[in-house]
């Protein structure tokens, strides 16, 4: 209730500029707990709906999953609007409130079917005008058409101005890219040209939506259903484009064209084109084009700003694609596209280079429909032929053909067709793999073209070459008996070249559907061990996996990538769920096995990561060559043998993975050599981060910093990319550009723990190695700072007061940094890091005694798993009591054990006494 009155107090009570007012606002603010809007400042009087909340607070309510709100934050008498409705509907529960209604769920009497029904609020009734409002919403009510969600009723009833839509089930795209941030490439565009079609209709019959934005637009399955063409249409049309009374326009500030957001008089459709630009750069960016902290920022940007190039923001986006949203976010509306047609048509053709130009059926059909389209194809297929032998073929779209029935019972031919229609739905839900779809295939059997009988294996060549497949499943069906076996070929349909031969699938006669289930599930592995590139790493030589394994892999693979620095270990423990059940369903499937390994280890479960490393032991004559490297690779990490790691990554083979192990065991030009080619890092993360740790630890400053804007290109969003660019002009001496770049990292999302303090920190401690000791210290205040602005809740979490301490260390306020690491370790008294910062600190103060205390009980608290941990902090309390000697035989035996090395050991603020001792610059020298 108090969430929904400070909305309403946002609402209405901001329009006044007193300071009172403005005092009251910041109270409610404070106390709410309602997540903020994009636009967080507060709306000036020429906005009435600003941009909703992200839980969509008005345009779910046709969604079955919106929550009830309490009555409170209307001005609505929910008794009096019950009777006023009575005999017509049978109000249930209220569901929302915007800016101009409140919705509530409601029963049609007469059809006996659910609405939502939207009341607007009684003041903006009393300025608008009940009868022009009314007058204007019928010729919205006119508005037909698969993608707008339609007005069913619309009214005046006890002073009650209201209109009836249908409760339709589903989300709001708002609600999925909240979810889902950026959105499959393919997805956003259906959706956009969804979208348009439907702007394009109304726009024809003028009328102009004015509201296009996320929470506007409903999600029923796949397609886009544009909400409340109702209210803004009407509100503006009602009071010729302004509210004379309140002095506001109709709209939301974060998808508002410029020539809206300055209040024209004339709008037209191409205002709801910028909109939906603004709608699909969401879509695939993650983020709207322009974001700032207050409305009238936010106009600025809108009217004078480019927005950023989505290539930074989203690294694939086909550039026609780009080139689109651009045209369509254009400041002046001359400069956009005349209609959304054109915008539709634009994505369309431009989208064709990831999606094949040729429109092809979605729908699954069954062998019926295969005959029928078999006579058709096939003559189109002989047409196309020799014509698409210069085509560029995909080898990653399949065509698979009805296999031939070889049984010599034509009524069996049928399962050739099945099998054919089987293995193209296995393929389809997999997702993977582009397969032409089953109503474009091929027949059982030749069919006579022009005179001439053509084989199926031929025919399949001519429609993969005329689709622009460059890969055919052939095949055919044997009957001996009481069985029946299935061979089949995959097939290069530009040579005509076997690619590979599929181990045959027999089974009874008694149970064909068995039988082709089990050739569905040898295929679809097959495929999916030559064309997905998450088990090309692997050998495709083995028996592939069952289709229901391969499908609980990919999930849990899914899960294991697709994590965010919220969900990290919430994204992990999921992927080993589905991980867990793949190897159980298929115990010979070893690919989810090593991602299980990996799981455990970011999860900090070494134990369990080893374990299950060790499972695959006894399967080691099985592996393939590279799975046996890998495996190799995994027990020489779980050991922390880095040097065995990476003879294991060279015989693996992948350049990267050498390039990464090259670089923790301090072989930096190997590293530098491998990882420098632009090419082996596309898609590497982690290999551009050790790319350019080991540029920064052989002092490479410029390169890294050359390299480290090249990676944000692909990585703009990344916070540990960042930190790299930001340590590399921190050893440069370049404060000014540290300031900006800092700055920019505030507007970056945390990623899995690091947040913009550790770029802080990381330019302190680093502004202080190279000498530059007063702008070490100015940002080192800076990260306290930042720290003290942090949400209070924040402030207890160790990661914070950890992450504090470390500044005030920078800060030398060793007293301070004492406290809380003190507190840290009472709470955690087995954490090795908090231990070993107490020991340095008591070191620093000159107090011995308790530094060898210290430095002896972390010679106790050290394990199998923690790599040297307690030895570096021995190495780094001994280096404090300038005992240089000992600290370099307990830091040797540290990376004995399998501390990786790293750009912090260089700059390493506890190991300064060592940095001009010969010893210390010898071992830290890269050894290649």
């Amino acid at each position: 209730e108090y969430d929904a009155f400070a909305r309403r107090l946002r609402e209405e009570l901001e329009l006044s500029p007193s300071p009172e007012t403005r005092a009251l606002i910041d109270e409610v603010r404070s106390r709410s707990q309602t997540p903020p809007d994009r636009v967080t400042a507060s709306p000036p009087p020429e906005v009435v709906a600003s941009r909703q909340s992200e839980t969509d607070a008005e345009h779910d309510v046709t969604s079955s999953h919106a929550e009830p709100s309490s009555d409170l934050a209307g001005a609505v008498d929910f008794d009096r609007l019950r009777r006023a409705l009575a005999g017509r509907y049978e109000i249930e529960r209220q569901l929302d409130v915007g800016g101009m209604a409140t919705v509530y769920l409601a029963r049609d009497v007469r059809h006996d079917r659910q609405v939502a029904i939207k009341v607007m609020q009684p003041d903006l009734t009393a300025t608008l005008g009940a009868d022009r409002f009314l007058r204007e919403i019928k010729i919205v009510a006119n508005l037909t058409h698969p993608h707008i969600i339609p007005l069913f009723d619309s009214g005046l009833a006890d002073g009650f101005l209201f209109h009836v839509m249908p409760y339709i089930a589903g989300e709001s795209l708002q609600r999925r890219i909240d979810r889902d941030g950026r959105l499959p490439l393919r997805d956003a565009i259906a959706l956009a040209r969804e979208i348009a079609d439907a702007l394009a209709y109304a726009h024809g019959l003028d009328v102009v939506h004015r509201d296009i934005k996320p929470a506007n637009i409903l999600l029923s399955g796949r397609h886009a259903l544009v909400a409340d063409f109702g209210i803004a249409c009407a509100v503006s049309a009602a009071t010729d484009l302004k509210l004379t009374a309140a002095g506001a326009l109709v709209g939301t500030p974060t998808y508002m064209s410029p020539e809206q957001a300055s209040g024209a008089a004339e709008i037209d459709g191409r205002s709801d084109i910028y909109s939906l630009g603004c709608v699909l750069y969401e879509m695939l960016a993650g983020e709207p084009p322009f974001t700032a902290s207050t409305v009238e920022e936010l106009a600025l940007h809108h009217r004078l700003t480019p927005p950023r190039p989505l290539s930074m923001l989203r690294p694939g986006v086909p550039e026609g694609v780009a080139a689109a949203i651009d045209c369509a976010l254009q400041k002046t509306p001359a400069d956009r596209f005349a209609s959304a047609t054109e915008f539709a048509a634009a994505l369309a053709s431009a989208s064709s280079g990831e999606t094949p130009s040729r429109p092809r059926p979605k729908t699954r059909r069954g062998p019926v429909a295969l005959v029928v389209g078999a006579v058709i194809v096939l003559g189109v297929a002989a047409g196309l032929w020799w014509t698409s032998q210069g085509q560029d073929l995909d080898p990653n779209r399949v065509v698979v053909a009805p296999f031939e029935n070889r049984t010599g019972d034509a009524e069996l031919a049928v399962l050739g067709m099945m099998a054919a229609d089987w293995i193209t739905q296995g393929l389809e839900e997999i997702g993977v793999i582009e397969v032409v779809s089953s109503a474009t295939n091929l027949g059982s059997a030749a069919q006579p073209t022009g005179g001439e009988e053509r084989s199926v294996p031929e025919a399949a060549l001519a429609l993969a070459r005329a689709e622009g497949a460059g890969t055919v499943v052939v095949g055919a069906l044997y009957g001996t008996g009481e069985s029946l076996e299935f061979q089949a070929q995959v097939v290069d349909a530009g040579t005509g070249r076997l690619l590979r031969a599929v181990e045959p699938v027999a089974g009874s006669a008694r149970t064909p559907g068995d039988v082709v289930d089990s050739l569905r599930q040898r295929v679809v592995g097959v495929l999916a061990r030559m064309r997905d590139p998450r088990l090309s790493r692997f050998s495709a030589t083995g028996t592939p996996p069952s289709l229901e394994a391969y499908r609980q892999y990919l999930e849990g693979y899914r899960k294991f990538y697709g994590v965010t620095p919220t969900n990290y270990p919430l994204g992990q423990r999921e992927a080993l769920e589905y991980l867990y059940r793949a190897v159980e369903l298929d115990s010979s499937f070893y690919d989810p096995r090593f991602l299980i390994v990996w799981a455990h280890w970011n999860l900090g479960e070494p134990e369990a990561a080893d374990s299950n490393a060790r499972l695959l032991i006894p399967h080691r004559p099985r592996l393939s060559a590279h799975e046996r490297h890998t495996l190799d690779w995994v027990l020489a990490m779980l050991r922390g043998d880095r040097l065995g790691a990476l003879e294991a990554a060279r015989a693996m083979g992948d350049p990267v993975d050498v390039g990464v192990e090259a670089q923790r065991s301090n072989r930096l030009h190997e590293a530098i050599n491998v990882l420098g080619e632009r090419d082996r890092l596309e898609g590497h993360y982690f290999g551009w981060l050790s790319y350019l740790d080991a540029l920064h630890m052989v002092g490479d400053y410029r390169r890294e910093l050359k390299e480290a804007r090249r990676a944000r290109e692909d990585y703009a969003d990344r916070m540990r990319i960042l930190i790299t660019e930001v340590r590399a002009l921190a050893a440069m001496g370049r404060v000014d550009d540290v300031g900006h770049r800092l700055d920019e990292s505030l507007l970056l999302p945390a990623e899995e723990g690091v947040y913009a303090v550790g770029a802080m920190n990381t330019a302190a401690a680093e502004l202080r190695r190279h000498g530059f000791g007063e702008a070490a210290l100015e940002v080192g205040e800076r990260a306290v700072q930042w720290f003290r602005e942090r949400p209070i809740h924040e402030h207890a979490t160790p990661y914070f007061r950890a992450s504090l301490a470390g500044s005030y260390y920078v800060l030398e306020r060793w007293g301070e940094a004492a406290r809380l690491f003190e507190e840290l370790a009472g709470e955690d008294a087995g954490n090795i890091e908090y231990q070993g910062f107490l020991g340095v600190l008591a070191a620093r103060r000159g107090e011995r005694d308790e530094a060898l205390r210290i430095s002896e009980h972390l010679q106790g608290m050290n394990s199998r798993y923690d790599f040297g941990r307690d030895l570096y902090w021995q190495a780094c309390i001994a280096a404090q009591l300038g005992e240089l000697e000992r600290a370099m035989v307990l830091l040797r035996e540290a990376y004995a054990r399998g501390r990786m090395f790293a750009p912090e050991l260089h700059r390493d603020i506890d190991l300064e006494p060592l940095h001009d001792y010969r010893p210390f610059q010898e071992f830290i020298a890269p050894k290649d």
